[in-house]
């Protein structure tokens, strides 16, 4: 998630666990501990592969958790205060960090939450990287919660509970989206079709519906209003012959790892040949995003081969939806 959902995640987590007399190191504890595992923002310093790599990495282990919210309150402390005396407050920088975790499951980015066991990245699809229904209505929790400071346990103690149902209603959402495109595939002899319901921009009104089989891709807008789907994009699958390449730990980094479902159009200029890769995941289907003109794909990867097939260069480049729907 971003952020701002982060940060007032953590203050409506403050609200809710202070105690009288400590109302400050629980303020900056729980919004420190609710930001704390995006601290791997800074590898962008050393470039876009860096980031890819290490965002959502070994930072936002779950193993680590505990870890953040000592350290963040041995930082925070009031001056001569007893480490004893604030376990509490340690206790809830925890479940801020934990927090943090939950809300990145939810989206499609990918987390590796059992670094550094496993670097494998979960993910339920079930948030929007940005979620202006979530966000808004979290801030209005809180700023009434502190307008109405006599009704303050009970707002807070509202918003936590829309804070951690709204993602699993938004879970349940897509779920259901899913198997009944599934059951609408096996009424249509569409059996070989694999169904991918995937969160848009406006989720849970809005989806990204992903039917694919072996030969061809489809990409949907999905409307639950409506219940009705509009195509976006279709085209046939390219091979993307990746034992080809040799590109060291990023390349096999991005298409072992972080690449859930690769689209790629061929690509070709003075001499030489390749590819363009992106993740659908990042593919726009939204009414709202076309209106805003946002025509950029995020993690676009251009890659060329020589005429021996060998790996010529590779890096990120801006592409836009309309050159990747372009036949």
């Amino acid at each position: 998630m971003d952020q701002v959902t982060h940060l007032i995640s953590g203050l409506l987590q403050s609200n809710l666990f202070k105690k009288e007399g400590q109302e400050r190191v629980y303020f900056k504890v729980c919004t420190v501990c609710a930001l704390i595992p995006d601290i791997d923002l800074v590898a962008r310093i050393w470039g876009r592969e860096a980031y890819l790599i290490h965002h959502r990495g070994l930072s936002h282990s779950i193993f680590l958790s505990v870890f953040w919210a000592l350290l963040t309150t041995l930082v925070l402390k009031p001056k001569g205060a007893n480490l004893r005396d604030l376990r509490p407050v340690i206790w809830a920088g925890t479940l801020c960090v934990i927090g943090h975790l939950f809300l990145d499951l939810f989206t499609s980015y990918g987390t590796s939450l059992l670094a550094p066991f496993t670097y494998k990245r979960f993910a339920l699809d079930a948030l929007f990287i940005i979620d202006p229904v979530y966000t808004l209505t979290l801030i209005f929790a809180f700023v009434t919660s502190i307008i109405f400071k006599k009704k303050q346990k009970l707002i807070t103690r509202l918003a936590i509970v829309f804070w951690l149902c709204y993602p699993i209603l938004c879970l349940g959402t897509g779920q259901w989206i899913q198997k009944r495109e599934e059951l609408l595939s096996k009424t249509q002899t569409e059996d070989t079709i694999k169904n991918h319901v995937l969160p848009e921009f406006l989720t849970p009104f809005y989806w990204k519906l992903l039917k694919e089989d072996n030969t061809q891709v489809r990409l949907y807008s999905y409307s639950l209003i409506t219940r009705s789907k509009t195509l976006i994009l279709e085209n046939k699958k390219v091979p993307l012959a990746l034992k080809e390449f040799q590109g060291g730990e990023f390349l096999d980094f991005f298409f072992n790892r972080f690449l859930r479902f690769p689209f790629t159009k061929p690509y070709g200029s003075g001499g030489s040949s390749g590819f363009i890769v992106i993740d659908l995941r990042f593919f726009s289907t939204s009414p709202v995003v076309f209106k805003i003109s946002w025509d950029y794909i995020p993690f676009a990867l251009v890659i060329e081969s020589a005429e021996d097939r060998s790996l010529k260069k590779y890096g990120f480049t801006r592409v836009s939806r309309a050159s990747i729907l372009q036949k």
